[in-house]
């Protein structure tokens, strides 16, 4: 009766990230990102790399102190060189001006 294993796909990650309250108006879900490492220690070719996907949830409120409001999109990661906890900043290109989360 005791879990043994887990199975799961890195083809597709979220990435997560906050937006200025401002910012958070002019986006929409649907609305295509771009994704680069910014952790230390990677080679130049990883950091060179980017990664498209979509936004896929915009939060309902903003969080009180940092007037930020949490986003997340998901990523294809064909190439499985994002790691789940990497650094990373994402670039929201919406129609009306590009935003980034980090």
């Amino acid at each position: 009766g005791s879990e043994i294993a887990e199975i799961t796909n890195f083809n597709i990650l979220k990435i997560e990230g906050f937006v200025n309250v401002q910012d958070a108006y002019k986006i929409k879900v649907g609305d295509p990102v771009v994704v680069r490492l910014e952790s230390s220690g990677l080679s130049a070719v990883i950091h060179e790399t980017t990664f498209n996907g979509k936004i896929r949830f915009i939060d309902g409120s903003a969080t009180p102190v940092t007037q930020q409001v949490r986003v997340w999109a998901e990523v294809y990661n064909t190439d499985r060189l994002l790691l789940p906890g990497l650094r990373a900043t994402m670039e929201i290109q919406s129609p009306s001006r590009t935003a980034q989360a980090n």
